[in-house]
């Protein structure tokens, strides 16, 4: 066999592999028994019934797939927290699973296709190391790139959250000082006024209050551990504290806002003493490198040349 019929199999192999898999991964309409399905899992709260290849990868039992499981893991908090602002269409694991297969075919599919072109352009000889590489390059980069978008949007969100929670804050601190309204109806009352992200954040926890029949503290405990939110955690502690102890539960939520205030301070100062060595990053990409590159390319092609005539 030669080396170009091999190549030519593998090529195929690779071909089929990655079509095969853009049509495992692809979105299709759901059957009719595949809807009753997916209705009676999610009247019991199982979630979605779709993708059954890819529900079954994430559940299975083996040691890469438990990877996998974790690797999914530390994103669910930010599936949450994109499915509450709206930023996404849905909060399922598997669903993300199948976005970064498909990304992951169509990569490799294109890179393939490019690598090809460019070695039969080229006129080489040989077997297309090129096609090879944008392959796997191309595969592993847009699948990247969604996932770092993902984690982008939920720390953007998170921040947004942060920097609006003292004003919420605020605003219970004045109407508990006012003495007519307790803690709890304080809150609500601030919630009512306000249209921000922490708003619908405290929203989501005083609803979960009145579902599960629990304290406000439980509530925000449990919505903070839901979204990764630390301050969340810490508001639920405060009221914990100022419910058992008896302290003044206005000065609390001031003493609370004010280092939330002094934390975004700091997060900004830190930017700022930051911004000067990022800033040199683009001159050394885009001026130091090519200026590099093209002192190499000047020294070493005469070297080359003499070394051929040798």
């Amino acid at each position: 066999m030669t080396p170009l019929l091999a190549l030519s199999f593998l090529l195929a192999a690779v071909a089929a592999g990655a079509t095969a898999g853009m049509y495992l991964a692809w979105p299709r309409r759901m059957s009719a028994e595949e809807w009753v399905m997916h209705r009676r899992q999610a009247a019991m709260g199982r979630g979605s019934g779709r993708g059954g290849m890819v529900l079954g990868l994430v559940t299975g039992d083996n040691r890469w797939l438990a990877r996998l499981r974790a690797g999914l893991g530390l994103v669910r908090a930010d599936l949450k927290l994109l499915d509450l602002r709206g930023l996404i269409p849905t909060a399922a694991e598997a669903e993300l699973l199948t976005s970064l297969l498909r990304l992951a075919f169509l990569g490799a599919a294109g890179g393939l296709l490019a690598g090809i072109a460019i070695w039969f352009l080229s006129g080489r000889t040989g077997l297309p190391i090129t096609a090879l590489l944008l392959t796997l390059s191309f595969g592993a980069l847009l699948p990247a790139a969604r996932w770092l978008r993902l984690r982008r949007q939920a720390s953007q969100a998170r921040v947004a959250i942060q920097r609006r929670l003292p004003r919420l804050l605020t605003g219970t601190r004045v109407l508990l000082e006012s003495g007519a309204v307790t803690p709890q109806q304080a809150l609500s009352t601030a919630i009512s006024v306000y249209r921000d992200p922490a708003a619908e954040l405290l929203r989501e926890a005083l609803l979960d209050q009145e579902v599960r029949r629990v304290e406000l503290q439980e509530a925000l405990d449990q919505v903070g551990r839901v979204y990764s939110l630390e301050p969340v955690r810490r508001l639920a502690d405060a009221y914990r504290v100022g419910t058992r102890h008896g302290t003044q539960m206005a000065d609390l939520l001031s003493e609370f806002a004010l280092d939330l205030r002094h934390a975004e301070h700091a997060a900004y100062r830190e930017r700022i003493t930051r911004a000067p060595v990022l800033m040199t990053l683009p001159a050394l990409i885009f001026f130091v490198l090519p200026l590099l590159a093209l002192v190499l390319l000047l020294v070493l092609s005469p070297l080359e040349g003499a070394f051929s005539q040798l």
